[in-house]
């Protein structure tokens, strides 16, 4: 059998060093933001609700930003037959989980939710939560973006429907059994 039949490894992630620039950018931009515009807002005159709506208007877009290139997806799944283990990663930390689906929790979906075009995810249907992680930050993070209450997990993107439905094929092939499908 193939190493392609045995292991699929699909991942989404943003690499550290862009997550670092667009936290100091939204930073920044705030700062700005903050220190040229909040003048505006003191003293109360009738300028005063023009530069509240701006000022909040673009603090929530920075704010997002900066939430975005903290808590923004890094996740890695690996298909085996059988068996996914999912790794999750936050700076440098890191939660691996292993999730073992039945046949009929597993379906792939099409999306496109997307600017690049369609995308097809393997969506798995569990029966119990995954258990949160030991370390205090990750859990704060994951659970501020209810990651880990829901029992629906979606895999990161494929290009093609065909990929994915080989994924699906290996992940619900039996454990060793070369020629099952």
């Amino acid at each position: 059998m193939r190493t392609l039949d045995r292991e699929i490894t699909v991942s989404q992630s943003i690499p550290t060093p862009l997550r670092v620039l667009l936290a100091c950018l939204a930073v920044g931009l705030l700062l700005v933001l903050w220190g040229e515009l909040g003048a505006g807002l003191w003293p109360f005159s009738t300028l005063t609700p023009f530069f509240a709506i701006i000022v909040v208007g673009g603090s929530g877009v920075l704010l997002s930003f900066l939430v975005f290139s903290v808590a923004g997806p890094d996740e890695r799944w690996t298909f085996r037959p059988g068996i996914v283990d999912v790794e999750q990663r936050l700076f440098d930390r890191r939660y691996l989980f292993q999730v073992i689906p039945d046949d009929g929790d597993c379906q792939v979906i099409k999306s496109d939710t997307s600017d690049s075009g369609e995308s097809w995810n393997i969506v798995i249907q569990l029966n119990t939560p995954i258990p949160a992680p030991e370390d205090p930050l990750f859990r704060l993070v994951l659970t501020l973006f209810g990651w880990r209450s829901r029992t629906q997990l979606s895999s990161p993107a494929f290009s093609c429907e065909d990929r994915a439905r080989h994924a699906l094929g290996v992940l619900l092939r039996e454990h060793g059994e070369p020629g099952s499908a």
